[in-house]
C-alpha cells in the first residue's frame, strides 16, 4: 500500500495534445531545450526523467521497439506542454500555494515511513526524488485547473439526470444475489463450533479472535456469476442455514453459510442520482477541456525540436 501511494502521484497521460505537433518547428538555438511553450523552455533532462518514470510504471516484459520509445517520449513531452499551458492560467500566488501543498503532501506521506525508508523506497523503484515532487505538483496543478477553470461553467440539470437514466436503464438493473459466508478450517470440529457461534448471533470479529485457525470471509455474488454447483447448493439453503461440511483434502474442511437472498432489483433514479451526475459531469469536463485547449492553442506559440525528439531513443537501443 505504501508503494502504491507513491505511484499514485506518478505520470498522467493526455493524448489529446497530438494536434500540437502540427505547429512545431526545429528549435536548436539552445542545447538541451526540446521545446518551448510561449517562450518557456522544456528541457531534455526533464523529458528523459519523465520517460524513466513513465517507463517504470508501464514497462512491458519485452524491450520496446524504437518507434514505441518515440511514442513514449512524445507522450511525456505533450504532458509537459500541457503543464505549461495550464500554468499560464494561474497567477504567481496560486503557483506558490501549490508548491506549499506539494510539501504538505510529501510530509504526510513521509509519516508512513520510518526514518530513511521513504528515500530507500524511491531508490529501489528508480524514482528521482525531485522529479517525484515535480509530478506531485503536476497532479495538484491539474486538480486546481479542473476546479477553477473547467468546473465553474458546468451544471447538471434534473432533466439530464432523468434522460440519462431512462436511456441507460439496463445499467441500473441488479440481478438476483446471494450473500454468504465461506468458512475454512483444518479440523471439522472447528467449523462446527464456528457455525454454532454464527447461528447463536455472535459477531464475526469475536469468532475470528476466538478461533484463529478458522478462515471466515463474507461474499455477495450475483447468482448468474456463481458456478453451477455453488449456485445449486446455496440456493437450496434457507437464510441462516449452513450447507454440508466438505473435506478439502490437504486443505482441511470448508462450509457455506447463507446469510441472505436478494431478489433482482431495478435501482430508482434517486438511488443512482449521484452516480449519473458524476458521469455527466465527467463528459462535460472532457468537452470543456477540449474547448479550452482549442482556444489556448490558437493563441499559443509552441515550438518543438523535432530532431532531438527523434533521437531521444538512441541511448536506449542495444
Amino acid at each position: 500500500m505504501k508503494r502504491l501511494r507513491l505511484v499514485l502521484y506518478g505520470y498522467f497521460m493526455l493524448t489529446c495534445l497530438m494536434p500540437v505537433l502540427a505547429v512545431c518547428s526545429n528549435d536548436q538555438d539552445k542545447a538541451g531545450v526540446v521545446a518551448r511553450v510561449n517562450g518557456v523552455p522544456i528541457y531534455l533532462e526533464d523529458v528523459e526523467a519523465g520517460h524513466d518514470f513513465y517507463f517504470f510504471e508501464w514497462s512491458d516484459p519485452l524491450p520496446p521497439t524504437a518507434q514505441e520509445m518515440k511514442n513514449r517520449y512524445g507522450q511525456v513531452l505533450l504532458d509537459f506542454i500541457l503543464i505549461e499551458l495550464m500554468k499560464a492560467e494561474f497567477d504567481v500566488r496560486t503557483l506558490t500555494m501549490l508548491q506549499d501543498e506539494v510539501r504538505r503532501v510529501e510530509d504526510e506521506i513521509r509519516e508512513d515511513y520510518p526514518d530513511g525508508q521513504f528515500e530507500r523506497v524511491l531508490t529501489e523503484e528508480y524514482i528521482d526524488l525531485q522529479y517525484w515532487r515535480t509530478r506531485i505538483g503536476h497532479k495538484l496543478l491539474w486538480e486546481e485547473f479542473v476546479k477553477k477553470v473547467l468546473m465553474p461553467g458546468i451544471q447538471v440539470e434534473l432533466d439530464e439526470i432523468t434522460d440519462y437514466y431512462y436511456a441507460n436503464i439496463h445499467d441500473f438493473y441488479i440481478p438476483d444475489r446471494l450473500v454468504y459466508f465461506y468458512l475454512g478450517a483444518p479440523e471439522r470440529d472447528m467449523l462446527e463450533y464456528a457455525l454454532e457461534k454464527l447461528q447463536s448471533g455472535h459477531d464475526l470479529d469475536g469468532i475470528r479472535q476466538e478461533l484463529g485457525n478458522v478462515h471466515l470471509a463474507r461474499y455477495e455474488v450475483r447468482v448468474d456469476q456463481l458456478s453451477l454447483n455453488m449456485s445449486e447448493e446455496l440456493q437450496s439453503l434457507e437464510e441462516g442455514q449452513a450447507g454440508e461440511i466438505k473435506e478439502e483434502g490437504l486443505h482441511g474442511f470448508s462450509v457455506f453459510y447463507l446469510l441472505e437472498k436478494k431478489e433482482e432489483q431495478l435501482l430508482k433514479p434517486h438511488q443512482v442520482y449521484k452516480l449519473i451526475e458524476e458521469i455527466i459531469i465527467n463528459k462535460k469536463l472532457v468537452s470543456s477541456f477540449n474547448m479550452w485547449l482549442a482556444e489556448t492553442l490558437e493563441k499559443s506559440k509552441i515550438e518543438i525540436n523535432r530532431a532531438m525528439i527523434e533521437h531521444l531513443d538512441a541511448g536506449q537501443k542495444g
